[in-house]
């Protein structure tokens, strides 16, 4: 998993243009895009990983304009739940979902030029994936909580930059999770120590001073966005967004 993750998985650092008047995707579409895929995971009830899945397709394709960022962040949920859950999305209710901005033959057809990018490498290591692997040496009655309160911890991470691998990432909650337990670390692993240090900081600002019940509470909030973005249901099914407005 670790040499996936360094190799073809790893999605590139993104520098976000600062110009407001760049008619290119920044930080604030990906945060929108990422509140709506909590949106439509949650009122599918797919799977949270899910939502990391589509987010490692994203990045390791680069868009243009908005517009076509739009469209492929809708073609990789669409992409991600097709191969990771067990009922998928129609493309016609996709392109539904935004507003007329796009047809059923558009989201196919972009599906067909993500797969051939990503050279239908559709399984990347997640940060989750990799928290199961570091449970096996905390104490068996304790997983559920430190992979509920890593979890809380990475769901904030996937909104940040990809600045250090999600190996990275997903050790640093685990440190995390077992500090605020007061649960001893059993295993270390040859990583860089900065890294491993400056990324706890980071993550450590999702859970400190909280209860578990307060960290799952805030979990929910998490993803369910707390923006001027922040979708509804209307009529029984998620409300649309569009990034380029």
């Amino acid at each position: 998993m670790k040499r996936q993750e360094d190799t073809v998985y790893r999605p590139k650092l993104i520098d976000w243009p600062t110009l407001s008047a760049s008619d290119a995707p920044d930080g604030t579409c990906r945060d929108k895009m990422l509140t709506w895929f909590f949106e439509i995971v949650n009122y599918f009830k797919y799977n949270k990983e899910t939502v990391e899945i589509a987010l490692n397709y994203l990045d390791r394709y680069e868009c243009n304009d908005r517009l076509e960022y739009q469209l492929t962040c809708m073609t990789a949920l669409y992409t991600a739940v097709k191969i990771h859950e067990r009922t998928a999305l129609h493309p016609k209710l996709v392109a539904s979902l935004s507003q007329g901005q796009f047809t059923e033959q558009d989201v196919i057809q972009q599906e067909r030029k993500l797969l051939h990018h990503l050279q239908w490498r559709l399984h990347p290591p997640t940060t989750l994936a990799f928290v199961r692997e570091f449970l096996s040496w905390v104490p068996a009655e304790q997983r559920k909580m430190v992979y509920e309160l890593a979890q809380v911890q990475l769901q904030h991470a996937w909104r940040l930059p990809r600045v250090v691998p999600s190996y990275t990432w997903a050790y640093a909650a685990v440190l995390n999770a077992l500090e605020s337990l007061h649960l001893p670390c059993c295993c270390s692993i040859d990583m860089d120590c900065d890294d491993v240090v400056q990324t706890q900081a980071i993550l450590y600002k999702a859970i400190a001073g909280v209860s578990l019940n307060s960290a799952l509470s805030k979990k929910r909030s998490i993803q369910k966005g707390v923006r001027v973005s922040q979708l509804a249901t209307e009529g029984g099914s998620p409300r649309t967004v569009v990034v380029n407005h």
